[in-house]
């Protein structure tokens, strides 16, 4: 993690749980691709949420923590940029797709 000037090493578990920065949207082109972590809140439109985070568990690795909101219909996830970006493509296009059809 980077304070400042200062670069602090952490666990992986430390610093998905520090002060990551929170961020919301579908559209993985607003999304940096990269190493540091973030939390993405990701809006799902035409599927549900809970049943959308069931089918990605096998595609999302160990090492990221995923939960889906009912109520606001929505997936949250803590991982690298890379990997949430990833993820978000993944959703932009079942979620698309599903209400296409």
């Amino acid at each position: 993690m980077q304070d400042g000037r200062t670069l602090r090493i952490v666990t992986r578990e430390k610093a998905k749980r520090g002060n990551l920065p929170v961020q919301f949207g579908a559209d993985p082109a607003d999304i940096e691709p990269g190493d540091g972590f973030v939390t993405q809140v990701i809006p799902i439109h035409n599927v549900d949420a809970v049943k959308l985070r069931q089918d990605l568990t096998p595609l999302i690795g160990p090492d990221a923590d995923v939960a889906a909101n009912a109520g606001a219909n929505a997936i949250v996830m803590t991982d690298t940029s890379s990997n949430v970006r990833r993820i978000v493509q993944i959703v932009a296009l079942l979620d698309k797709r599903e209400g296409t059809t």
